[in-house]
């Protein structure tokens, strides 16, 4: 399909969610915040949250990096197709919002360093409703989000490790995993039991949100179910959102880029 041809089919999609969603926030850079979850039904009462209205990252919640000793060691990638290493300079909070940056420079044995967060020594959860809103970068005029930004939660060590992916930006495609091992092997090894994704999603800011109810999960893409599947977690899960970069899993690398969050929110049934 000619380049022209993609940017009518974008545009198209685009002016469909718009109608859709007629109170959709644009992507204007300003993060707007609500207490209600979007998308699922039913009575809800925010568990855990972050507003990121403060100067700095409360560490009392997140860990600024991939499971460091200290909140302020710089660590190793999640994957090894990742090409940066994760350092909490990479991490700020201010106007309202969290802020990952991947930049080239060298960092420990990598070429790039960039930011995560996560929760995995201050808070996890099992069953409820996990939702983040994100300011997702455009790679070009065809609105496909850029690098390997992600927000997920990940079972907990000692129990079978399961990855559960709200939002996971490949090749352009914001797509939605749901992957196990029972063997307590390394995540690497995880075999994908289900998937799905939205091509070519346009940039701005969107809401992506996992419903998980004992025996299934709903996924939401601004409040709007993309699917369900089966599952059989029933243990805690911590929560993860990172920006990583790779020139194999969702290439190309463009930096530098920001990944911006104006809240992640847990909530659970009444």
């Amino acid at each position: 399909m000619s380049r022209l041809a993609h940017l009518a089919a974008a545009l198209a999609l685009a002016s469909l969610a718009a109608c859709s969603q007629p109170d959709a926030p644009v992507s204007t850079g300003t993060p707007r915040s609500t207490v209600v979850p979007h998308g699922p039904s039913g009575t809800w009462a925010l568990l855990w949250a972050d507003e990121f209205n403060g100067t700095g990252l409360d560490l009392g919640k997140w860990q600024p990096n991939w499971g460091g000793a200290h909140t302020s060691s710089v660590t190793k990638p999640v994957n090894t197709a990742e090409l940066s290493c994760y350092d909490p300079r990479q991490v700020t909070e201010s106007g309202g919002a969290l802020n990952l940056t991947a930049v080239k420079r060298s960092c420990l044995k990598w070429q790039y360093a960039s930011g995560l967060v996560e929760t995995a020594r201050t808070f996890q959860f099992t069953y409820g409703y996990a939702e983040a809103r994100m300011f997702l970068p455009a790679s070009d005029v065809f609105g496909a989000c850029t690098n390997w930004p992600a927000f997920w939660v990940n079972g907990n060590e000692g129990a079978p490790v399961e990855e559960i992916d709200v939002m996971e930006c490949l090749d352009g495609d914001v797509q939605w995993h749901y992957s196990w091992d029972q063997y307590h092997h390394e995540a690497t090894n995880l075999t994908p039991a289900w998937h799905n994704s939205m091509p070519h999603t346009a940039s701005g800011w969107h809401t992506f949100g996992v419903d998980w109810e004992p025996g299934s999960m709903t996924f939401y893409y601004d409040g709007v179910s993309q699917g369900s599947v089966a599952q059989p977690a029933t243990h805690p899960h911590y929560l993860i959102v990172n920006l990583a970069v790779s020139n194999t899993i969702s290439p190309p690398v463009l930096v530098p880029q920001t990944v911006t969050v104006d809240y992640v929110r847990v909530f659970t049934r009444r």
